[in-house]
């Protein structure tokens, strides 16, 4: 006998989880950040009763509101991620929600993240969101999800879409330049016009 997978659909107030899958994971040398996409724009869901499809701009309002996003691990536990600390970093681009987070190596959780996405175990996102506003056609077998209210992106183990890339990489940390007075930087001159003059 074959088993068979079957997506059910629970609505809970209106209140559920989509998955993207198929994140792509390239590690840079212990890389901690997570650069991807938990929705893309226009791509078919899974059949889950009915076909779904994010359209562009259904994230504007709540990022625009300063949404307090989580980033969770099947939209439970303790978050790795989130935007109100500066961790967590949302935008919508020409692709979709782009999703940047800054992995803490020290929390098990996240350990566990980078490992399974660097061997490939781990290789879709989610997001979790209220319905603002959508449509449907005629015989309700397809919606457009127009307006949502973002709760949570994840990292997740089965997806309902097939479209997201992500890397988990080395992120790039700025140079800090120290301020040098004046008078130092006068001195350092001469010196150097001193070595030169040798």
């Amino acid at each position: 006998m074959t088993d068979v997978i079957q997506w059910i659909s629970a609505p809970v107030d209106e209140k559920r989880t989509i998955a993207y899958s198929n994140l792509e994971v390239r590690a840079e040398n212990e890389g901690r950040t997570i650069i991807g996409y938990a929705a893309v724009w226009d791509s078919p869901s899974e059949f889950m009763g009915f076909t779904e499809y994010v359209k562009r701009g259904a994230f504007s309002k709540t990022l625009n509101d300063g949404a307090d996003v989580r980033l969770l691990i099947d939209h439970e536990g303790v978050p790795l991620a989130r935007s109100k600390s500066g961790t967590l970093a949302l935008e919508e681009d020409d692709r979709g929600l782009r999703v940047e987070a800054e992995l803490d190596p020290a929390n098990p959780d996240a350990a566990r993240i980078m490992s399974a996405m660097k061997r490939g175990d781990l290789s879709q996102m989610s997001f979790a969101f209220r319905t603002v506003k959508d449509s449907w056609n005629n015989d309700r077998t397809v919606r457009e999800l127009r307006e949502v209210q973002l709760y949570d992106v994840s990292v997740v183990t089965f997806p309902a879409y097939e479209q997201t890339v992500a890397e988990l990489r080395k992120r790039q940390e700025p140079v800090t330049v120290e301020t040098v007075s004046t008078l130092a930087l006068r001195k350092s001159q001469i010196a150097v016009q001193k070595l030169r003059s040798r």
